[in-house]
């Protein structure tokens, strides 16, 4: 993502959620501080969240690439950064959290906010989110900006990805 404050932004800003009437299973956000957060929910209500040791350091209006990785069998959350998309650097310290599944649920995939656009809402540009099941596991999410441009233009609501086929509409 690109955000125009990375450094302390005051509210929670949301990368990837899907957590709604369908129940929790995961988010992925910004916190006030800076730091990343990354909870999970094994049943839909209870969330069990790890955050980032340390702030991401980016500069305003930066773009950075974000990864947090689960190992579902130790409970260890960790966070890396990258300015590339290849090269990644783990930020700050591994954290703990419940040995724990994350629950598939119901709920929608939701990209730069939760609850269907009304809250924690994203403020900067969001290029790209994968969700993959389980480290180094099948593509399961794929969020492409650039599918949107490509879409037939009297549409503007909604558009296909083009490596998952999922329809992505805007809220």
């Amino acid at each position: 993502p690109s955000l125009p404050i990375w450094q302390s932004p005051g509210t929670q800003r949301t990368f990837i959620n899907k957590d709604s009437s369908g129940g929790r299973s995961y988010c992925f956000r910004l916190e006030p501080d800076g730091k990343l957060q990354f909870y999970t929910s094994p049943d839909g209500s209870t969330v069990n969240s790890a955050t980032s040791s340390i702030q991401v350091g980016a500069p305003n209006n930066a773009t950075k690439f974000l990864r947090v990785t689960k190992v579902v069998s130790t409970g260890i959350v960790t966070f890396y950064t990258s300015d590339d998309g290849i090269t990644w650097t783990q930020l700050g310290t591994p954290q703990s959290s419940p040995v724990e599944a994350i629950r598939a649920g119901t709920a929608i995939v939701e990209i730069g906010s939760r609850l269907v656009g009304s809250s924690m809402v994203m403020h900067g540009k969001i290029y790209s989110v994968k969700v993959f099941n389980g480290n180094g596991g099948t593509l399961a999410v794929n969020f492409d900006a650039n599918d949107y441009r490509k879409t037939d233009p009297t549409n503007q609501s909604s558009w296909t990805a083009s490596q998952t086929g999922g329809t992505w509409t805007i809220n």
